[in-house]
């Protein structure tokens, strides 16, 4: 019997009355595991703008056509 077939074997033998517990504990596991994955990714894009921010601080050619940015300034 798989873990998730014993969690469902239980849930069905426990009185209605006495699920919500149950539930705002499995709520908050699944909610945390969403905050984590959206922590992550906010880490990650926060480096990946560091790292191109200090690409750009170096002079590595980043590929920005700075001409594109001299066109909309003089334009202005």
């Amino acid at each position: 019997m798989t873990t998730r077939e014993k969690a469902q074997k239980l849930l069905d033998e426990t009185p209605e009355d006495e699920l919500e517990p149950f539930v705002e504990i499995l709520a908050s596991r699944v909610d945390n595991g969403t905050e984590a994955e959206t922590s992550t990714a906010q880490k990650r894009a926060r480096q990946e703008a560091i790292e191109f921010l200090q690409a750009l601080d170096s002079g590595e050619d980043d590929g920005y056509d700075w001409t594109v940015s001299e066109q909309l300034h003089a334009s202005r």
